[in-house]
């Protein structure tokens, strides 16, 4: 007896089941491959030829390296260890050591090869000693209660104060500044200084002061900014006033005016240079001079 012949339908209902066959087999084959390759990967990753065995800090604080060691320990999820040259936790470096010694400003992490760290550390520098954000005689001659804390603050060139001011620090500028906060909600230690963009002209007048003449030079003690006045309170008693940002032509009024005062030994109680488009110098005499 003959076999009958296939339909169209039972030919389909084959090739279409041959081709599900087909491709069920690459699905299996690409997940056995894509398996056996993130397998070889991870592997990898916990050689020791590709793991993290040496850590080397600027500075050579052991305590900061233990710290950045510390870090490296452990893994991520359980799969990837964290002293893998190729994923080194360094947001999480970086975090700790800043957090760790406020006289950091920026922390560079570099590889050195397949199996070491280099960490390079760049510290902050002094600019100047901030002791409040107003001036008050009191607070500058003894400056125990500052915002209510017991200490002056250190700032950088940004105008941030990163740190209590020891006895022994010393800053770039020797005049103390007065100067209110920027964000004052957020503390002392990580505030910034108000209008800090214009602080290195403002101490560059202060320096001016002090090598204008031997008849005039005398030097900045203290340093307030009040709104957008700036006040220099001299060694001398003398207390100098002009607008903040205005200090080039705050000095060459000064300057030309230098011949009618005597500012190192305290003959004059103040001198104000705010009126510098009129060209006018007003100062007022000391009481008995």
């Amino acid at each position: 007896m003959l076999a009958r012949n296939a339909s169209p339908l039972d030919r389909g209902d084959r090739l279409f089941a041959r081709r599900r066959a087909a491709r069920r087999r690459e699905l299996i084959l690409i997940a056995t491959l894509a398996f056996v390759i993130i397998g070889a990967g991870v592997w990898s990753l916990w050689r020791p030829q590709l793991r993290i065995a040496n850590v080397t800090i600027s500075n050579n604080d052991p305590a900061l390296l233990a710290l950045a060691e510390q870090k490296l320990a452990g893994s991520y999820f359980g799969i990837v260890p964290r002293d893998s040259i190729f994923f080194p936790p360094a947001h999480a470096i970086r975090a700790a050591l800043l957090a760790a010694n406020p006289d950091i400003a920026t922390v560079s992490i570099v590889r050195s090869g397949f199996t070491a760290l280099t960490i390079t550390l760049n510290l902050r520098a002094a600019v100047g000693r901030w002791c409040g954000s107003m001036y008050s005689p009191q607070v500058a001659l003894a400056p125990s209660t500052v915002e209510g804390s017991t200490t002056c603050y250190l700032f950088d060139a940004s105008g941030s104060i990163y740190a209590a001011a020891g006895d022994g620090d010393e800053t770039v500028n020797p005049a103390t500044l007065f100067a209110p906060l920027a964000n004052p909600a957020s503390g002392i230690v990580g505030g910034i200084i108000l209008d800090a963009d214009k602080l290195p002209a403002l101490f560059d007048f202060a320096r001016e002061i002090t090598g204008l003449s031997t008849s005039i030079g005398t030097s900045v003690l203290w340093i307030a900014i009040r709104a957008d006045e700036v006040d220099d309170y001299l060694a001398s008693g003398t207390r100098i006033t002009y607008v903040l940002g205005d200090e080039q032509n705050a000095f060459a009024l000064l300057s030309s005016s230098k011949s009618d005062l005597n500012l190192a030994d305290g003959p004059v109680e103040y001198v104000d240079l705010r009126f510098t488009a009129s060209g006018r110098v007003y100062f007022k005499k000391s009481s008995g001079k």
